[in-house]
């Protein structure tokens, strides 16, 4: 459905569909994740991290949100924050399924590596306090 506009690369329409989606209720952590990947189209990184946190609270075991997580934060050079989403994420794509760890191995660890081998962290190595 609002996949549709993401996929034709208008982030904007794809980002107030999930919202009335999510005010049509129930909320779901899908439809924040989805939200928050279309608000990281935007470029609106504060907001799809806000969405990214809730799909995570709403279902810890979605690695989706993860993703979403450590990308907006990446986005906002919060290097300690997408560090702990990495290392949450990875964990739970070792206890799931092969799709799982393909989604975790695939879009989110190159996505942080480039940033920690740009020079702009250095949170794989060390524990972090940025």
């Amino acid at each position: 459905m609002d996949d549709e506009y993401l996929s034709k690369g208008d982030a904007s329409d794809a980002a107030f569909l999930f919202t009335q989606a999510i005010h049509d209720g129930p909320p779901t952590a899908a439809l924040y994740a989805e939200r928050a990947r279309a608000f990281i189209g935007t470029g609106d990184l504060v907001s799809a991290a806000v969405d990214a946190v809730r799909a995570v609270e709403l279902d810890p075991t979605m690695p989706r949100a993860y993703l979403r997580t450590a990308r907006a934060c990446i986005g906002l050079k919060r290097y300690g924050d997408a560090r702990a989403a990495v290392l949450a994420g990875t964990v739970l794509a070792n206890q799931n399924n092969a799709y799982a760890r393909e989604t975790i191995g695939r879009l989110l660890l190159p996505s942080f590596t480039n940033a920690v081998y740009s020079g702009l962290c250095c949170c794989l190595a060390t524990p972090c306090s940025i």
